[in-house]
């Protein structure tokens, strides 16, 4: 049976739609026909390729064209031997309806006999008949089946003298079958047919075309006798003998005709026919056959009653609605309503369920007498139809209602076609827009959701007048008029009541303040009691600066009472906003039709909101000559007023006008507000009433068995749920995913529904390699013929008995984020389904954590034939594909089965439960999430300014430590320049050459270095900073100040540049003894001039290594030192207990300054950077400088061939006889140990490694020794 469609209409409840008019929309909706179905034994009519069964229907007139050919869309069955014997039975289901009985002898009480891949036993289940290219052919495969299981049991589970229910091929012609059965060594056999036309006329025979396949090898012939009962098996009409003898040729059989009776009789009817026959009469034996007669071409034809209103046509199992027109009916109330019913060619009852989606909810009450009204000719519905009811009963116990339901009598003969209003009360909830299901059943099947809506006022207005309720202004009350009519309830009270303020605004949505108002009492709102909700303005004086301080009082308020030229008009500013968004952009609109001293004189107003309310919208202004700024302003809530000192929770209009172009005064009585004003008002009040929108939270893909234009059940009500969670959804039949270079770039995730064939969910994965985050309903997606997760069936259940705790799952893991709302091992039901009523609801699991390292099993199925679970989490960089590929995407496994989320066929009810729906959401929320990704480090960056004005050269260093995955905190040197600053909180700090170099001299003088530390000030180490540089002889600056402390601003050659003092240090272990790499892109002097600094550590203290120096000509000690921990500083009298590296630069090396802009810092010096910091937090070794007793690695050292594909030689020298280690690392950082502790001699050594079983690629070979290291690039080719 395929899925229900639904369908939109808009449905008119007061007056029948003509047919003609609905013609269009019927033939579009034929593009997704489904047909009504025939459960039990009977065919079930619809379109089945692996039987070759067809129905072609005409929507429009409802005739249908049932199509039996049993041409198979499955190639034949074959057999192979490489390298052992292979057999493919290729099995056509068929879609019930009919059977095929051999018997083992003609004894009425005998069994039935058959292969075991060869069943057509029972007309009332999908049976499989197997597609063979002919008798030989199965003979054949037979004699190969015979071989592979020779000596077991299994040898005469299909064997050729065991009756075999085959689809074979007519005179060689692999696209055209017919159906039969090869009896084997037996006689009796049996075929049947059974056709259910209940609720339709037959309009033709039913016809099929009986031949002789094979004559088989007896020499004799069988005769086929025909007998045929209508409405029950038992009640046998005729028997025609002799309807078939075998070997006599094609013979078409008209089966109404051939027992003589109208095939009009078969209408409304149950229908079954049976060819038996006993056989040759020739002896039973194993090497005997009987002939083999075969069926095909299969027809009738019959008429479906069709639905005009709700215009379904023959479509059945369709839902419209009338979602374009719901009622609208007072709360609680029930309230009289009426659909449309009209249908042609109805032959059977008319039958209208309320068919409750939630029985303890009953919105819809059918009346016992008057519910059917017919048309009484001239368009009235007026005459009575005669029908019985089923009420419905609410069971106290269950808390349920039963379904009420509507039976109108068949038609005494013949058809009719019916025109009649239903009536029914229909009682809405709430203002929430809400459905009833009716069921319609004249024949063709079909549903009408009818919508429904309480009437309940838009919101609660507070309106603010001048006076109160007894004596109203009457400005305010045609004001008010026009907000109650808009659906508001509005209550009036006196401006005196809020001018003191504390008044209790809590039970109202909103206040308008009406122009009346005198402007001193409208000033508590916003200064006394803060603007506690949302408000409409029409006192244009309010902002004033001696009312609220919004503007510099008149300065920028403008009040003209001259009522010059364009007064009573408005100039629209701003379409975009939704106060203004019906007109032009500069439409002139008339707010008021008052002529200027006749007798009033209108004022005009504008104020300027712009220089002092960030955020204010200007979206109108008064046309007067004398007025230049806009008099309706929108402000968003969260907008800063009074000059900054309060922020508004709530959305404000103002709206500045004048009361008597509302309504004039005193003598004269007369409504002057336009239609265009009211409009401004109204869209005001909602403007301010709307949430603001909020953003979607992804945009998904979801791809199931059908489209966006016939979506299946369990799809759609899933998509409902994910939108309700506020994502957007775009459904896609899953044919436009299955030959893979599907776009999925403008999706953020993908839904796999249950709905989905699995074998279309497989190039997601195997051609387009998971290229977006995904969560897959779909269980079968993992196995081996699919993606190749898991080893098929092996480590995957598939349990349809429908066993206890199918409908509920387990908690495996209740810490991660898709499950951490439910408790550990809790039980939840993820359906409310009932094993066989009517569906059967599979259970699946699958074991993923065999082969998908790091997969998260979540949840199991609680069958008792499921052991592993069914709810897995596939994390990022998941190797999957037995190891051939690497997720880039999170993905989520729910293996669950379509049934349990929504029935199907007769049983259209929702079953899934808010858990599944929390796992199915959760589910996508984690896969869209980014992975929480724990820092590296924390940071401390030091710098000459904190966050709120970081200096660039800081700001683009700290940008690149986050890259590498630092969390970083940058503050200002000021904080740590008196010392005592708290460093606990952090792991390292990092001091950027912004800072002054006087503030950093309490940590190490005062601080006492109390953390690793990376330092680019190069002053910190002078003996006026730190002490480790002493200076014996001040000369002038830049040139013996400091003999061992180098400054030049010269700006000479090289400044740009460093040089590689020391590459077997883990800081500098990527570059080359003594290269020279470029540090900074500046040119010198254009337009800044880079310094360049030096400094010799060692001069005053010993321990510090030399990395690297500046290669100014100005400069000849290096730049950048590496200290390792316990190194004594400061002239002996500190020892450090961390790891410290001053690296001497320029800030305007890094990054510009001023007019300069510009990010100068090359990669060379970010690595050294990053290395750095990775160093002093414990990576690498100390790289102490050895004594004589330990052996060092000189620079004579090779690696060759280099590249080189199995082997490579490293030769280098020792300068004395001792042990060293290997380590090659790949460039994910796996660390593989070539060798350890083995030992060398004094001299050169040459040693071979092995790399045959290293894939290709880049690596970096490491030779330590003692403690020091040579470290090197070796390329591995393929």
């Amino acid at each position: 049976m395929e899925p229900m469609t639904k369908h939109k209409a808009n449905i008119l409840l007061t007056k029948p739609i003509t047919m003609e008019n609905n013609y269009i929309k019927i033939i579009l909706m034929a593009c997704c026909v489904l047909f009504a179905s025939h459960l039990n034994a009977q065919f079930r009519f619809g379109d089945k390729p692996s039987i070759g069964q067809t129905l072609n229907v005409d929507p429009v007139t409802g005739v249908a064209t049932f199509l039996l050919d049993f041409n198979t869309d499955k190639p034949s069955s074959s057999w192979s031997a490489d390298p052992e014997i292979s057999i493919s039975f290729q099995k056509c289901q068929t879609n019930r309806g009919f059977q095929s009985k051999v018997y083992e002898s003609d004894d009425p009480a005998a069994s039935t006999i058959f292969n075991d891949d060869f069943k057509v036993r029972r007309w009332n289940s999908n049976e499989n008949a197997v597609h063979m290219a002919s008798i030989d052919s199965m003979e054949a495969i037979f004699d190969k089946w015979a071989e592979k299981y020779a000596g077991t049991e299994d040898s005469v589970k299909n064997t050729i003298w065991k009756p075999s229910a085959c689809l074979f091929d007519v005179n060689g012609d692999p696209d055209n079958q017919a159906f039969g059965t090869h009896p084997g060594q037996y006689k009796k056999v049996e075929y049947g047919y059974q056709f259910s036309f209940s609720g339709t006329a037959v309009i033709s025979d039913i016809e099929f075309e009986l031949d002789t396949y094979d004559a088989g090898n007896t020499g004799q012939t069988a005769s086929y006798d025909l007998i045929v009962a209508i409405g029950s098996e038992s009640n046998i009409v005729s028997t025609i003998e002799d309807i078939y003898v075998t070997g006599s040729g094609q013979k078409t059989v008209k089966v109404a005709e051939a027992i003589g009776m109208d095939y009009a009789e078969f209408s409304n009817q149950k229908v079954y026919f049976w060819v038996s026959t006993e056989g040759t009469g020739t002896p039973i034996a194993r090497d005997s056959f009987d002939p083999t007669i075969v069926f095909d071409n299969m027809t009738v034809a019959y008429q479906l009653p069709v639905w005009v209103n709700p215009p379904a046509g023959a479509v059945g199992n369709s839902i419209l609605d009338n979602l374009d027109d719901p009622l609208v009916a007072p709360e609680g109330v029930a309230t009289l309503t009426s659909i449309h019913l009209q249908t042609t060619s109805r032959l059977g009852e008319l039958v209208i369920t309320n068919d409750l989606q939630d029985p303890s909810v009953k919105l819809l009450d059918f009346l016992e007498s008057g519910a059917l009204k017919a048309n009484d000719g001239s368009g009235n519905y007026t005459v009575d139809v005669p029908y019985t009811i089923e009420p419905a009963i609410y069971d106290e116990f269950a808390g349920q209602w039963t379904k009420a339901r509507i039976t109108v009598g068949a038609p005494a003969e013949g058809t009719i076609d019916d025109d009649m209003m239903l009536y029914f009360n229909a009682t809405p909830r709430s203002a929430a827009l809400e459905f009833a299901r009716i069921e319609l059943d004249a024949g063709t099947r079909i549903w009408f959701d009818y919508y429904m809506k309480g009437d309940v006022p838009l919101g609660s207005l507070l309106y603010v007048g001048a006076l109160g309720p007894d004596s109203p202004i009457p400005s305010d009350s045609v004001t008010i008029d026009q907000l109650e009519a808009a659906g508001y309830t509005v209550t009036l009270i006196d401006d005196n009541d809020v001018s003191d303020g504390g008044y209790d605004y809590s039970p109202y949505d909103a206040v308008v303040f009406g122009e009346s108002t005198s402007s001193s009492r409208v000033v508590a709102f916003g200064k006394t009691d803060n603007y506690p909700i949302p408000a409409v303005i029409l006192e244009p004086l309010a902002v004033r600066d001696d009312k609220w301080g919004w503007i510099t009082d008149r300065a920028d308020f403008t009040e003209n009472r001259d009522c010059l030229e364009g007064t009573n008009s408005f100039t629209i500013l701003d379409t975009t906003h939704y106060i203004t968004s019906i007109y032009n952009q500069g439409q002139v609109i008339d707010w008021t039709t008052a002529i200027c001293g006749m007798p009033e004189t209108i004022a005009a107003f504008g104020f300027d909101l712009d220089p002092y309310v960030d955020g204010a919208m200007a979206l109108a202004k008064n046309n007067s000559t004398a007025v230049t700024t806009p008099n309706l302003w929108a402000i968003p809530a969260g907008t800063a007023v009074e000059g900054g000192t309060k922020t508004t929770d709530h959305k404000i209009v103002l709206l500045g006008i004048h009361e008597f172009g509302i309504y004039g005064k005193d003598d004269d009585m007369t409504e002057y507000a336009t239609e265009d004003f009211y409009t401004l008002l109204t869209r005001s009040v909602e403007w301010v009433l709307m949430s603001d929108p909020v953003a979607s939270k992804g945009n998904l893909l979801y791809v199931g068995a059908l489209g966006p234009d016939n979506p299946i059940l369990s799809d759609s009500v899933s998509i409902a749920q994910i939108e309700a969670a506020g994502y957007t959804v775009t459904l896609v039949d899953d044919n436009d995913v299955t030959d893979g270079g599907y776009d999925y770039s403008p999706y953020d995730a993908v839904v796999f529904g249950e709905s989905t064939s699995s074998s279309r969910v497989v190039a997601f994965g195997t051609i387009d390699n998971y290229p977006i985050p995904a969560v897959i309903l779909e269980p079968l997606a993992v196995r081996d013929d699919k993606w190749g997760w898991i080893t098929d069936r092996a480590d995957f259940t598939e349990n349809r008995d429908c066993l206890e705790g199918t409908n509920s799952f387990t908690i495996l893991d209740n810490t991660h984020y898709i499950t951490s709302e439910f408790e550990q091992d809790q039980v939840i039901d993820w359906t409310t389904a009932i094993c066989g009523m009517p569906e059967t609801i599979a259970a699946f699991g699958f074991d993923l954590g065999k082969y998908v390292d790091g997969a998260i099993p979540l949840a199991k199925n609680n069958s008792t034939a499921v052991t592993t679970p069914n709810l897995w989490a596939v994390p990022t960089g998941s190797s999957v594909e037995g190891g051939t590929k690497t997720t880039e995407h999170k993905i989520v496994l729910l293996g669950i089965h379509e049934f349990g989320i929504y029935g199907k066929d007769e049983d259209m009810t929702e079953y899934a439960t808010d858990d599944f729906y929390t796992l199915l959401t959760r589910s996508i929320d984690w896969v869209l999430q980014e992975d929480v990704v724990e820092p590296v480090a924390n940071l401390l960056y030091v710098g000459a300014q904190g966050p709120a004005n970081v200096v660039p050269s800081d700001s683009v260093s700290i940008d690149q430590l986050e890259q590498a995955g630092y969390a970083v905190t940058l503050i200002d040197d000021n904080e740590v320049a008196a010392g005592g600053y708290d460093y606990s909180g952090y792991d390292a700090v990092v001091f950027g050459e912004s800072c002054s170099s006087s503030n950093v001299v309490a940590f190490g003088n005062t601080d006492k270095f109390p953390i690793p530390c990376l330092m680019f000030e190069p002053l910190s180490v002078r003996t006026d900073k730190w002490g480790w540089v002493v200076n014996p002889d001040p000369g002038t600056y830049g040139n013996s100040d400091y003999p061992g402390f180098k400054e030049d601003r010269d700006c000479q050659e090289g400044t740009t540049s460093l040089q590689i003092l020391n590459s077997s240090h883990y800081i500098t272990s990527d570059y080359m003894q003594d290269e020279v790499i470029p540090w900074s892109t500046a040119t010198c002097g254009t337009p800044e001039t880079i310094f360049a600094f030096g400094f010799n550590i060692n001069q005053d203290m010993s321990g510090g290594i030399p990395l690297a120096k500046n290669n100014s000509l100005g400069i000849a000690d290096a730049n950048l030192w590496a200290m390792p921990a316990g190194t004594t500083v400061t002239g002996d009298t500190v020892t450090t207990e961390h790891r410290l590296v001053v690296f001497g630069i320029h800030e305007l090396g890094i990054y510009g300054k001023d007019d300069d802009m510009t990010e100068y810092a090359t990669p060379e010096f970010y690595n050294l950077m990053l290395r750095s910091v990775e160093w002093i937090l414990g990576n690498g070794d100390d790289g102490v400088v050895g004594t004589a007793e330990k052996p060092e690695i000189t620079r004579n050292i090779l690696a060759y061939p280099n590249p080189t594909k199995e082997q490579v030689r490293l030769r280098f020298d020792l300068e004395t006889a001792g042990t060293a280690n290997l380590y090659l690392s790949n460039m994910m950082g796996q660390r593989i140990e070539i060798f350890r502790n083995q030992q060398f001699f004094t001299g050169t050594n040459e040693v071979e490694v092995d790399l045959s079983r290293l894939t290709p690629g880049v690596y970096v070979y490491q030779l330590e020794a003692e403690g020091k290291a040579f470290v090197g690039k070796l390329m591995i080719a393929e």
